[in-house]
C-alpha cells in the first residue's frame, strides 16, 4: 500500500470521527544566509513535502480524541518512544497531546518525569507528547536548512 493511499484512508477515518478535533500547523523557519524572497519561497515549498523529506514531522497535523496514531520520529529509545510506536489520542491541548500507547512501557519514564504536572483529568498511563524540533535541507546550498517545530505524530 502506498503512502498516498494510506494518507487518504487516514483522512477518511479522521473525518468520520465525531470526537473533539484539533489542527496543528508546524512552525517553520529558514536557517542560513538567504535573501527574504528565497526564504518565503522555501517556507511555501516545505508546506507540501511528505514527512519522508521533513525528518518525520508533518506540516499539517489533524487529530481527534480516540484516533489511532504512531510516532513519526525517535523521541527517546530508552523510554520506548520510537518511530512507529502506536497508541490512541486521549486528550488534546495547544501544547500537549496525551497518548495512551499500546505498549505500557512506552513513555513510562516521561510519565514519571511529568506526573506532578498531570491535571486531575489525565490518567496516569497517558503519555504527554510535546512538539519537537527537526532540521532538514531542501537546497543544495550548504548552511541553509529548514527548522520545523511540530508534534511527532
Amino acid at each position: 500500500m502506498s503512502n498516498t493511499s494510506v494518507d487518504k484512508f487516514n483522512a477518511v477515518v479522521h473525518q468520520n470521527l465525531t470526537t473533539e478535533k484539533k489542527h496543528y500547523t508546524a512552525k517553520d523557519s529558514v536557517k542560513g544566509d538567504v535573501v527574504q524572497s528565497v526564504k518565503q519561497y522555501l517556507l511555501e515549498k516545505v508546506k507540501h513535502l511528505p514527512i519522508s523529506e521533513t525528518q518525520g514531522l508533518p506540516f499539517d497535523l489533524r487529530l481527534a480524541i480516540k484516533e489511532r496514531v504512531e510516532l513519526t520520529v525517535n523521541i527517546e529509545a530508552i523510554d520506548h518512544l520510537a518511530n512507529g510506536s502506536g497508541g490512541t489520542v486521549q486528550a488534546l491541548s495547544d501544547n500537549i497531546i496525551w497518548i495512551l500507547f499500546n505498549d505500557k512501557n512506552a513513555g513510562k519514564i516521561t510519565r514519571n518525569n511529568f506526573k506532578s504536572r498531570f491535571p486531575n483529568e489525565v490518567l496516569r498511563d497517558w503519555t504527554p507528547m510535546f512538539r519537537t524540533v527537526r532540521m532538514f535541507r531542501i537546497m543544495k546550498k550548504e548552511g541553509t536548512e529548514i527548522e520545523r517545530f511540530q508534534f511527532p505524530l
